[in-house]
């Protein structure tokens, strides 16, 4: 869903907790929202909770967080709820999940004796706290949120705490979503910008210090983390493509070869993406860079990647003759290193971004992206296919 889906309907709060014990509390939430505010909400006790008859309870509850929230408020009462037995957590907690995965602003509130206990079941955790929780999972979840996951909360007593924090919060949300309006309307977002939610929107609109770095560093991170199927594919052997079996020995060396010249040529175009590409997107020094292009080159070098480990992977498709299997093997393992290499450098530039960040703003260093290619030496490759050749009689051409 792009940014700009859905803006002429009314925003959807998603109200998640245990019903029973906070049954008014979630009464009064929604009279907020809809009286005060105008927004819809959902909350699954009410008969307009929108349901799918041949779902259950489960299904129906996160599928309206997926499908229809754009708020989402966790209340944290004395009750951790009715307990999933396949998850192993409870409805409300699998809904917090399911929020905090889409993205949208989740604001959490933890009743006060909760988090006045929490200490003490820290410290020792088999003291009966049955007169306070119904289950002391209640205390973990509220401990993954708050260091885990690292969530901003706030404790309350009453409704009237929680509403009067919601008044603010929600007015803060909209001023946000105002200078986003006037971005957009003002200067243009660009469509490449759109694509993206989170940390890579966020600084290619707010554009803080060292936008342009830090804007390449959250595309990377970003786009890298589509590949990790892929890595998984290749530490696991696993490729689902179409087998493609060389049952000639000639034809199995022509195809190592043309594999290698693939590689070499996807290699020399590293180059000029970085040391000409990057260097005209950042912007020479005194001059903003261009967030499209930044992007731009931050995909191109992700698509290097991928290209990398598809490449390797390949090789677990194609069936050649036995006494070809061992060559085969070995090339197919020397971008490796290379591919390794590069998701290093990756993750290490976005880490020394973020101590880069943290300096004085008087202080001033130079910071630019090092990418180091390490391209794989082809000289024992080239020499073992010229051996493998001549034992078996075979002439390639020069």
């Amino acid at each position: 869903m792009g940014i700009t889906d859905n803006i002429t309907r009314k925003p959807t709060v998603f109200v998640s907790s245990t019903c029973y014990d906070l049954n008014s509390v979630r009464k009064e939430i929604k009279e907020f929202f809809e009286q005060q505010l105008g927004y819809e909400t959902i909350l699954s006790e009410y008969m307009e909770f929108p349901i799918s008859p041949e779902r259950d309870t489960f299904k129906n509850c996160v599928d309206n967080v997926d499908t229809k929230a754009d708020i989402f408020i966790l209340i944290v009462g004395t009750r951790y709820g009715y307990v999933m037995e396949d998850k192993k957590k409870s409805i409300t907690n699998i809904e917090y999940l399911h929020a905090k995965a889409k993205g949208i602003p989740v604001y959490i509130f933890i009743q006060k004796s909760i988090i006045e206990t929490l200490p003490k079941w820290e410290s020792e955790p088999n003291t009966d706290f049955s007169e306070i929780v119904d289950n002391t999972t209640l205390f973990e979840f509220v401990q993954h949120i708050r260091s885990e996951d690292n969530k901003w909360t706030f404790e309350f007593e009453c409704v009237e705490n929680i509403i009067e924090c919601l008044r603010v919060q929600i007015a803060n949300l909209l001023s946000d979503s105002l200078v986003l309006r006037r971005h957009k309307y003002k200067n243009g977002i660009p469509k490449k910008v759109m694509s993206y939610f989170g940390e890579v929107f966020e600084i290619a609109v707010e554009k803080p210090r060292l936008w342009e770095f830090r804007l390449f560093a959250a595309a990377l991170k970003d786009n890298m983390k589509q590949t990790e199927d892929l890595q998984l594919d290749l530490k696991y052997g696993i490729s689902f493509e179409k087998v493609y079996v060389v049952k000639d020995l000639k034809e199995s060396v022509e195809w190592i070869l043309v594999k290698i010249f693939e590689l070499k040529n996807y290699i020399s175009m590293i180059e000029p993406l970085i040391n000409d590409a990057l260097t005209m997107a950042l912007g020479v020094p005194g001059k903003s860079g261009n967030e499209e292009y930044i992007i731009y080159v931050a995909e191109k070098v992700v698509e290097v990647y991928k290209f990398l480990l598809n490449w390797s992977l390949e090789f677990k498709t194609v069936v050649v003759p036995e006494e070809c299997s061992e060559l085969t093997k070995k090339v197919s393992e020397i971008n490796i290193p290379m591919a390794e290499k590069i998701g290093k450098d990756i993750n290490d530039y976005y880490e020394q971004l973020q101590e880069q960040i943290n300096l004085p703003t008087t202080e001033k260093r130079e910071f630019k992206f090092v990418f180091d290619i390490c391209p794989p030496d082809l000289t024992e490759v080239y020499e073992d296919i010229e051996k493998f050749s001549r034992e078996l009689g075979i002439y390639l051409p020069e």
